[in-house]
């Protein structure tokens, strides 16, 4: 099952590195790309990178946010391209 991992913050980088590890293929998204392709480069596993939340939820039945505050949160899930979409 391909889980969908939104913010590759500080923690979420952490957080989303050992579910990857453990082999749960991941789909991953945060607002700045280059954290998703430094994430894409130092892991090792089943990484696919979505373009926006809307698209990763599209793929995944399991979403993970980890979002530094309700501003973030919001947008991703409400936003035009949000997870809800």
């Amino acid at each position: 099952m391909r889980v969908g991992f939104i913010g590759l913050g500080n923690m979420g980088f952490r957080m989303a590195r050992n579910l990857a590890k453990n082999g749960v293929p991941l789909t991953v998204f945060d607002a700045d790309s280059r954290k998703v392709e430094l994430f894409k480069a130092s892991v090792i596993g089943s990484i696919e990178k979505s373009s926006t939340p809307a698209e990763l939820s599209a793929k995944c039945k399991t979403v993970i946010t980890v979002l530094p505050d309700s501003s973030c949160v919001k947008s991703a899930y409400s936003s035009q391209d949000g997870i809800c979409e």
